[in-house]
């Protein structure tokens, strides 16, 4: 039988094929005559599963999938959310290396080897079709198309403001001589962005210092050790260091690229895009109220990705795979309850916080409303006896079952009415558990519960 292409599997074939890791699955000696003919073949195989890719999405207009923007990100994102979705689709992350022109062989086979590595970590989400590569005949990887739009995004207050969030600002004193009063402030900023860190180095001379250079002379060094303290937005504006914080437009500029580059690839195969950072959320519906577009279900609500995760966390995706493969039917009951959930917060405000506080203490409420249940069940369990008296039953019909007369002892306990007792309320229980069932956050209480 072929295989489903789609799926990307056939990475796991050729790691194989052309010997690419170790037999420990580790990095080995890999000759540049394999390298380049798995890249002959990965490419090959990899444009024929964008068309099955394609062709799967437009049979298969039901399942519930997002498309994840390809960042250094990405991979956290998924490990957090693949359990939850029906399918995963991000950006090849091997075409990219495997460009000739990006550095010598050696560091491109190093890091084709490094990210197969990873990839087999996730082999059991690849080959069971939760996590879907698409390349470039699928989801072209373009942000440089967008570059004059998103600069002109950044512009916009409520844009600029949100990636200011996402940058640190931190001041420390610098010293120029013995006098306190004369401390310049060393300035650091530091965005946290969808392709890397960016920093910048500045420094803020009091007025009298400025107006008497002779305090100078001694000249300014950068201190690399001691700690930063935290300035506002604000403070630094009031330094007369705006233009410090503007400087980051261009990298924002450089990020709000990539979250157009995705809205319009996922539009395309009419799948949501999941941006999770709010920021990346606030340029999409900016893009998509400037340009009047219309669209329905353009955004997957980041909600659903925050708002779970305080409920997960320590708790493995395997872990989350193996309930939700034990109870289907739980799983898709609260899928349905948490969408319900946010879509009605959604409309009842537009504040990110409260948001995350209606929805938070929705799901708290069941979870808390099960834990008490299941614990009171447990209690009335043990304090009826219903463990020592079924202990007796059945040790009782071990005797028997090695040729003693047990009838005295079924007897005994059932004249005292421990094990009718006993009976009754494992009954009880069953049924409380039953009713428990029917509670929409049963899946994830279950799934944290230990296995």
């Amino acid at each position: 039988m072929a295989k489903d292409l789609s799926k990307s599997s056939f990475i796991f074939d050729l790691i194989d094929e052309f010997e690419i890791l170790s037999k420990s699955g580790q990095s080995g000696i890999l000759t540049d005559e394999a390298y380049n003919a798995f890249c002959e073949k990965y490419l090959l195989l990899s444009a024929q599963r964008d068309v099955a890719l394609l062709k799967h999405l437009k049979g298969n207009p039901n399942c519930f999938r997002t498309h994840i923007p390809y960042s250094r990100f990405v991979f956290s994102v998924v490990f957090d959310v693949v359990w939850y979705y029906d399918e995963l689709i991000i950006n090849d992350p091997i075409i990219g290396l495997l460009d000739n022109t990006r550095g010598d062989i050696e560091h491109r086979k190093h890091s084709l080897q490094q990210m197969l590595i990873f990839l087999t970590k996730c082999r059991e989400s690849i080959e069971g079709g939760y996590l879907l590569f698409a390349g470039s005949n699928a989801l072209p990887y373009n942000p440089d198309a967008y570059t004059k739009i998103s600069r002109e995004l950044v512009d916009v207050p409520n844009v600029q403001n949100a990636f200011d969030q996402y940058t640190w600002i931190g001041h420390k004193p610098m010293p120029i001589n013995n006098d306190k009063k004369d401390n310049l402030k060393q300035l650091h900023i530091l965005y946290n962005g969808l392709s890397g860190e960016q920093a910048s180095m500045g420094v803020y001379m009091p007025p009298h210092v400025t107006e008497n250079p002779n305090k100078l002379m001694g000249g300014i060094t950068y201190s690399f050790v001691g700690e930063f303290h935290r300035l506002s937005k604000d403070e630094l504006y009031q330094l007369g260091k705006k233009d410090m914080l503007d400087g980051m437009k261009v990298h924002y500029a450089g990020d709000a690229a990539i979250v157009l580059d995705a809205l319009t690839n996922s539009q395309n195969i009419n799948v949501p895009a999941l941006f999770y950072r709010n920021v990346d959320s606030v340029v999409a519906q900016n893009f998509i109220s400037l340009n009047s577009i219309e669209t329905t279900n353009a955004i997957a609500n980041t909600f659903l990705y925050d708002c779970t995760l305080p409920f997960t966390q320590g708790v493995p995706p395997e872990r989350l795979f193996e309930v939700r493969n034990q109870i289907p039917n739980a799983f898709i009951e609260f899928r349905a309850f948490l969408y319900e959930i946010v879509t009605k917060a959604m409309k009842a405000t537009n504040d990110p916080a409260e948001l995350k506080l209606i929805i938070e203490s929705k799901i708290h409420r069941k979870i808390s409303s099960l834990e008490v249940e299941m614990s009171n069940a447990n209690k009335n369990f043990m304090f009826k006896g219903v463990a020592a008296s079924l202990t007796l039953l059945f040790g009782a019909l071990g005797i028997y079952s090695i040729g003693f007369d047990f009838s005295t002892l079924i007897g005994e306990a059932v004249g005292s009415g421990a094990v009718v007792n006993g009976l009754k309320a494992a009954a009880d229980i069953s049924t409380k558990r039953n009713n428990a069932k029917l509670n929409p956050a049963y899946f994830l209480w279950k799934a944290r519960q230990p296995s």
